[in-house]
């Protein structure tokens, strides 16, 4: 009687990994699916308007000396350089980010073959280290984000400003 009851256990804990190895599964193909969606092609794009906008600056000629028009002027010329090194600082980091493999430890797998371990427990060290690369990969995805976010959002506020210099430059001549 108790071999039976452990049989079952043991049965339905086999179709419990069973489960958490078919979901596991399932948001290892979405993670590998949206891996790149932040593709290092769309960085570059960014990185050139950023230095498209930067040759434009430094190819400005300082407007006429007027003590409030000029003083405005330098301080938003300033910002604006600032924030295309801040763009570029997020920029660098976005393409330097080491990217984390998805998949199972397969030293570890190998070790459970040669230490005889059962079905079960090769199972179990297959859904621990998914679940663990699963969280790595989390964890990558969310760092890229966050420095493309940065990138595009100092980018924008870069051009934005660019944009306010290329008009008073106008409106001063």
């Amino acid at each position: 009687m108790r071999s039976e009851k452990e049989y079952n256990n043991r049965n339905d804990r086999e179709e419990k990994i069973d489960i958490l190895l078919e979901e596991i599964k399932r948001q290892y193909n979405e993670i590998k699916e949206g891996r790149d969606k932040i593709t290092n092609t769309g960085v570059t794009i960014l990185m050139a308007i950023v230095l498209f906008m930067a040759t434009n600056l430094f190819d400005m000629k300082i407007p006429p000396y007027n003590n409030y028009t000029w003083c405005i002027w330098i301080i938003v010329y300033l910002c604006t350089i600032l924030c295309l090194l801040i763009s570029l600082y997020h920029i660098f980091m976005c393409l330097t980010l080491e990217p984390k493999p998805i998949g199972v430890d397969i030293d570890k797998l190998v070790k459970g073959f040669d230490e005889n371990k059962t079905k079960l427990e090769l199972k179990e060290t297959i859904v621990t280290n998914l679940r663990d690369s699963l969280k790595d990969q989390e964890r990558y995805s969310r760092k890229k984000a966050k420095y493309y976010k940065g990138a595009l959002f100092f980018l924008v506020i870069g051009f934005i400003l660019f944009t306010i210099i290329k008009l008073s430059m106008l409106c001063s001549y």
